[in-house]
């Protein structure tokens, strides 16, 4: 599959998972209660859930093998590349779009530098702002089909 969709349910890894790794687990102990005594109504439902490991913007998706990643933040052009490490984006100023292999990640590479996309942001007129590409406006042209991914679906 080319963008899986169990990459894009947002949800905390759980304990048992956690748990798994000695050091994470022991970092994570260690700073329990900063991480309980955060503020904003986001991660309080999960503190609240007892989820109080909950980090906003990460979830298994974080840990794929690839990733395709664009500027969505004050930029006017869109210039997505793929990043093939652990590297993990600044998701205050980046999007991302996991991706289990790397045949997919060119796929779909592919697609996205095609001009299209870039146009259909362009014709928004908010590039240079907060709003330029941000996810949701990526997300209104992906189809999600078991065995591929398309853009602009007909």
């Amino acid at each position: 599959m080319i963008c899986q969709k169990k990459f894009l349910n947002g949800k905390p890894l759980d304990e048992k998972m956690l748990r798994e790794n000695d050091a994470l687990w022991k970092y994570l102990i260690t700073n329990k209660d900063n991480l309980q005594n955060r503020k904003g109504s986001l991660i309080n439902v999960w503190i609240k859930k007892g989820l109080w490991w909950s980090l906003l913007g990460v979830g298994e998706y974080n840990f794929s093998p690839h990733k395709i990643v664009w500027e969505a933040y004050g930029k006017k052009t869109f210039e997505p590349k793929i990043f093939s490490s652990e590297w993990q984006a600044n998701q205050s100023l980046q999007a991302f779009m996991p991706v289990e292999n790397r045949d997919e990640a060119d796929q779909i590479i592919k697609q996205l530098t095609s001009g299209e996309v870039e146009n259909y942001l362009l014709s928004l007129k908010m590039e240079g702002t907060m709003n330029w590409a941000q996810p949701g406006k990526i997300i209104k042209l992906l189809a999600f089909k078991e065995e591929n991914l398309s853009l602009f679906p007909v």
